[in-house]
């Protein structure tokens, strides 16, 4: 039995204070809501602060009169919880945790403990999200609410994670969107110029080659070969580590033509360029769609399956592990061939 100050490192730098309370066989654990802020004065008041209340705990733990289950009225613990470990989440990348909260806590407006968080609260959270967000989202949301519980399991606050008898499967995955340039549109781009040259000819090139933009951007002049009868680009790719052969047709070659060889790169381009041209030069070619990059392999993919290529060779091109990769783009294929049915 014991109540001890712990404190915890945030990515902004402070360090949350709480409490450690260990008793008969169970843990637990307060966050008072005080922080170090790496001013001397300041941090010592807090410590002071924080060192009265735990000591008032462990007067209040051996005369019984701490309450170690916290109360339903107390509300916000679990979503106390979630606050304080926060950081941890954005210092993954991943910056969703305050929209997993936010929903909560419109969900729940009364306050939730981990008491609470049984399947039926669980149901009932699914559909309020899938009547806010979209499948995809509601699901990321779920994960995310799943991680946070195994935190809380990791640090003895609850025994388990209810989470794992509630199938996340049953939120289903929105089918993938899959966007790409007809003929008549990359015919657009191809007359149109932009300031910015190297965005348009990666871009091009990479529709004519299907090469995701991390390729696109490591691509050397050396990765080209000559042929018997014509230029291929030889490269392992940096996503999947597969090494792929790709034919470069006249398209292709015409894109990186009037490039000057000053360089080792073939394109002087950046993430941040191609996501601040694209959409200027699609405006300016009057293309009505969110440019992006990717879109350019998505092009290249459908438009050799539209054309009658085999989805074998189309899939070895685009460097799938396995045709299953590939065949999301047959059905965007089989909905041309429905809309020229229709014109019957």
């Amino acid at each position: 039995m014991g109540v001890k100050l712990r404190e915890r490192e945030l990515k902004s730098g402070r360090k949350s204070l709480y409490l450690d309370v260990y008793h008969k066989g169970k843990r637990n654990y307060e966050f008072l809501d005080l922080y170090l802020v790496n001013d001397r004065k300041k941090d010592k008041e807090t410590i002071r602060t924080a060192e009265a209340i735990r000591s008032k705990r462990e007067v209040e733990l051996y005369n019984n009169q701490y309450d170690f289950e916290p109360k339903k009225e107390e509300s916000q613990f679990f979503t106390d919880f979630i606050k304080t470990i926060g950081e941890d989440f954005e210092e993954k990348g991943n910056r969703n945790v305050n929209s997993v909260l936010a929903h909560i806590n419109e969900y729940d407006k009364g306050g939730v403990n981990f008491e609470d968080i049984n399947a039926n609260w669980l149901t009932g959270f699914k559909k309020y999200l899938l009547s806010k967000v979209k499948q995809n989202t509601a699901r990321t949301y779920f994960l995310i609410l799943r991680s946070i519980l195994n935190k809380a399991n990791s640090r003895g606050i609850i025994n388990g994670n209810p989470i794992y008898k509630f199938d996340i499967d049953n939120i289903p995955k929105d089918p993938p969107k899959i966007e790409f340039l007809s003929d008549k549109e990359i015919e657009k781009l191809w007359k149109t110029d932009i300031k910015n040259g190297e965005v348009k000819r990666a871009f091009l090139f990479s529709a004519y080659t299907g090469l995701r933009l991390s390729d696109i951007e490591g691509l050397k002049w050396d990765d080209i070969h000559e042929m018997k009868d014509h230029r291929q680009v030889s490269i392992q790719q940096k996503k999947t580590k597969e090494l792929i052969h790709i034919p470069l047709s006249e398209k292709a070659e015409k894109a990186i033509k009037t490039k000057k060889r000053l360089k080792d790169q073939v394109f002087d381009i950046t993430p941040t360029s191609v996501a601040y041209w694209l959409p200027k030069w699609a405006k300016k070619a009057k293309v009505n769609k969110h440019l992006h990059f990717h879109m350019a392999r998505h092009t290249f993919a459908t438009r050799l399956l539209q054309k009658g290529a085999n989805i074998h060779e189309v899939s070895k091109l685009l460097g799938h592990s396995s045709v299953s990769s590939t065949e999301k783009y047959l059905h965007l294929v089989d909905a041309d061939k429905k809309k020229a049915v229709d014109l019957l």
